[in-house]
C-alpha cells in the first residue's frame, strides 16, 4: 500500500506530471532536480510506504520523505521525485498511484524520464515512446529533437505507467536519454531537459548551468584518469626486482 499525504491543494487541470527516478548516470534525477528548481515548483505532497527505503532527505535542516510531488499551478506543470530505485514488489502499485493522482487531478499527460547506456560514441540521442499513436504523430509535427524508439526495452515505473496509459487511453511519454553509467552525467540531464522544453513551448528552461557541470565534472575525471595512471618503472630497475 502506498499513502499519499497532501499539504497543500493545486488545479493542474489539463496539466503535466513529470516524473524522475535515478537510472542510468543518474539522467532522471539530475534533470527532475532541475526542472524543480528551475521551474520554482512547490511541495505539494509527499507518497510513502512500508515496502519505500527507510530514508529521510534533510533540506535546510528539515526532512523529507524519499519521494514527493512539486507543482506550480500557473504553469499547470507537476514533478514526483524519487531517490531511490522503487523494489519489483512496489513498482506497479506505485506507477498506478502517480496516474491515479494525475487523473484525480484532471492532468491530461505524464512524461516519465528515463536513461540508456550510451555507447560513448558520437553525439548523446534522446528517444522518445507514447503510450498513444496520435501524441507520437504530435511530436514529429512539432519536430520534438527526440527519436522514437523502435526496438528496445523499459522496465519499472516507466514501463507501467506507458502499458497503463495504453490500457487506459491516457497520453504517457517515456524520454530516454543515453548517458554514460559510471558517472553523474549532467551533459545528457541538458539534453533531456532540452527535449521537455521543445513539449512546452510557453516555457524557456535554460541549460546552460547543467551544460557548465558536466564540462567541470569532465576535467575532473581527466584528472583523476591522470592520477591513476600506473607510474612507468624504468627497464633497469625492473630488472632488480625479477
Amino acid at each position: 500500500m502506498i499513502d499519499l499525504y497532501k499539504f497543500k491543494d493545486v488545479d493542474l487541470k489539463d496539466g503535466t506530471v513529470i516524473v524522475g527516478h535515478p537510472s542510468v548516470g543518474m539522467i532522471s534525477s539530475i534533470a527532475i532536480s532541475y526542472l524543480v528548481d528551475k521551474l520554482d515548483l512547490d511541495q505539494v505532497a509527499a507518497l510513502d510506504s512500508d515496502q519505500f527505503p527507510p530514508i529521510a532527505l534533510v533540506f535546510n535542516n528539515k526532512p523529507k520523505c524519499p519521494a514527493r510531488i512539486y507543482a506550480r499551478e500557473d504553469l499547470k506543470i507537476a514533478a514526483i521525485v524519487s531517490e531511490f530505485v522503487p523494489s519489483p514488489l512496489i513498482v506497479r502499485p506505485l506507477a498506478r498511484k502517480i496516474l491515479e493522482w494525475a487523473e484525480e487531478n484532471g492532468c491530461k499527460r505524464i512524461i516519465t524520464l528515463e536513461g540508456l547506456v550510451s555507447s560513448g560514441d558520437g553525439e548523446i540521442e534522446i528517444y522518445h515512446v507514447n503510450s498513444l499513436d496520435k501524441e507520437s504523430e504530435k511530436m514529429k509535427k512539432m519536430r520534438i529533437s527526440a527519436k522514437p524508439l523502435n526496438v528496445g526495452m523499459i522496465t519499472g515505473v516507466s514501463a507501467v505507467l506507458l502499458n497503463e496509459g495504453r490500457r487506459e487511453n491516457f497520453d504517457v511519454i517515456c524520454l530516454l536519454g543515453e548517458a554514460r553509467p559510471n558517472i553523474p552525467d549532467s551533459e545528457a540531464a541538458a539534453k533531456l531537459v532540452g527535449v521537455v522544453d521543445q513539449i512546452f513551448p510557453e516555457i524557456k528552461i535554460d541549460v546552460s548551468p547543467l551544460l557548465e557541470d558536466a564540462k567541470m565534472l569532465e576535467e575532473r575525471m581527466k584528472k583523476l584518469k591522470q592520477q591513476a595512471k600506473p607510474a612507468v618503472v624504468p627497464k633497469e630497475e625492473a630488472v632488480m626486482y625479477r
